[in-house]
């Protein structure tokens, strides 16, 4: 059965309310609506976040450390769009919306997060102007902390020793981090991606800090679940968004306040016959204890572990008859019916 624990550190962030300012024609300020933010200097630290896992934690917990130190509340800034998708798009997966992105960095501790606008023309943008315009906005940047391997500013110039030898003239206190490390090496998005796309669930839990999740939009079917006996919730998922490989997994779903176990198919549905097209994978999730027309809702799918490989199958009664084993398989491995229920 899976602790509510668990839940909580997958989708609890998700459950506050945000509260957002526009600071300037290409920033916003967000905070959680119940602990608005009013600070003139900060403490900063900088990155796409891509995924908020455990090493981007690390990384706000240092800066909130040391802002502490000097009596500075903690503000991280990131990117929206991140900047590969402006560069390079369609090179790298998202392994979280930048909303979630957002929240996730106020519950790893930041007092706010400053979101810039990021485009072709501010691509062109000399770090050390970037930096400068921290200095000079609300809230003042008065400290800065960065990952060791941070590279900002036009043609990636702004590196650790760079904005070093700016900091130093500009009498900026800089601390640049070392990457947290697991099992020997540094927490990054590539490996966290690397080991989604090869289906190990359980490691990208482990350098994430949390259970991997995708989200979208509940769409029509061609119902032939609901034929069977095991209506199923099929979710559109954005092309961009990290993925683990088709197959038959057992995980939990987030449906407006309510978390419920979920059967849950990636890739083509189960069938007697091989897909003709990469654009028949799909997602589906059958949710257990769960009843609803939930169509148009947006909902959010988290994975925990694999129950079987993709297969096509022989006869509807043998179809019929996993799919009864997987459900079996799901109530034993995470629970029959509600897990959970945000107030």
């Amino acid at each position: 059965m899976i602790s509510e624990q668990r839940i909580l550190q997958t989708f609890g962030p998700l459950a506050k309310d945000l509260l957002v300012q526009t600071i300037s024609p290409e920033r916003v300020l967000c905070t959680r609506e119940e602990q608005p933010f009013s600070g003139e200097h900060a403490m900063y630290c900088i990155g796409t976040f891509d995924g908020v896992h455990t090493g981007h934690s690390y990384l706000v917990q240092q800066a909130k450390t040391w802002g502490e130190a000097s009596g500075l509340p903690c503000v991280a800034l990131t990117f929206n769009p991140r900047p590969q998708d402006v560069l390079a798009p369609g090179l790298k997966s998202f392994l979280t919306s930048r909303v979630a992105a957002v929240n996730y960095l106020l519950a790893a501790g930041a007092d706010a997060v400053i979101v810039q606008t990021f485009s072709q023309e501010f691509s062109h943008v000399n770090y050390a102007d970037f930096i400068a315009s921290l200095q000079q906005s609300l809230p003042h940047m008065d400290g800065l902390l960065v990952g060791e391997n941070l590279k900002i500013g036009y043609k990636r110039a702004g590196d650790k020793n760079t904005i070093a030898e700016f900091a130093n003239e500009h009498n900026l206190p800089f601390y640049p981090t070392p990457l947290l490390e697991v099992a020997g090496q540094a927490v990054s998005s590539s490996r966290i991606r690397v080991a989604l796309s090869a289906g190990e669930i359980e490691r990208a839990k482990e350098l994430l800090g949390r259970d991997f999740f995708v989200e979208g939009e509940v769409i029509r079917g061609k119902g032939e679940g609901k034929k069977f006996g095991f209506a199923t919730a099929n979710i559109a998922i954005d092309d961009m968004s990290a993925m683990v490989p088709n197959g038959v997994y057992a995980g939990y779903a987030q449906v407006d306040t309510r978390v419920f176990p979920a059967a849950i198919n990636v890739g083509f549905p189960p069938s007697f016959e091989e897909p003709q097209s990469d654009k028949q994978h799909f997602l589906e999730a059958h949710l257990l204890g769960f009843d609803e027309d939930i169509y148009g809702q947006n909902v959010r799918i988290a994975f925990v572990q694999e129950l079987r490989d993709s297969r096509v199958f022989k006869s509807i009664e043998s179809l019929k008859d996993q799919v009864v084993q997987n459900i079996q398989d799901v109530s034993s491995l995470i629970g029959p019916g509600e897990l959970y229920r945000f107030s």
